[in-house]
């Protein structure tokens, strides 16, 4: 059945909820949600040079945990020092290049502490 352009399609939700009396203001807070509203506190900044500090920490002491419980490689006295430590100041710069770029906020962003 199609409807013509002079006759209105009328949804039958729509008109089931016409005859509702709808509340033309909200009704008033009970007094638990008001109690609770006024016991609010502010909530806390980050400290992210802090996480910066606890990230970078821990960092290095799995990097050691990791180098002791795992022996050195067999070859490592034949193979060339130089080498080996530009790759490992490779690494440690990317590292920390990275590190407060993933963890400092932008100046002037402020979010709530997640702890």
């Amino acid at each position: 059945m199609s409807a013509s352009r002079d006759q209105e399609v009328v949804n039958p939700v729509d008109k089931a909820l016409e005859g509702l009396a709808l509340p033309t203001r909200a009704p008033a807070p009970g007094p638990r949600l008001t109690a609770a509203i006024a016991s609010l506190a502010p909530v806390g900044t980050r400290h992210p040079r802090r996480a910066l500090a606890v990230v970078g920490v821990a960092s290095l002491a799995m990097a050691a945990l990791v180098l002791l419980l795992l022996a050195p490689r067999a070859d490592l006295a034949f193979l060339d020092r130089g080498r080996w430590l530009a790759l490992a100041l490779a690494w440690w710069t990317g590292y920390a290049a990275l590190l407060p770029i993933a963890l400092l906020p932008r100046r002037g962003s402020v979010a709530p502490d997640g702890a």
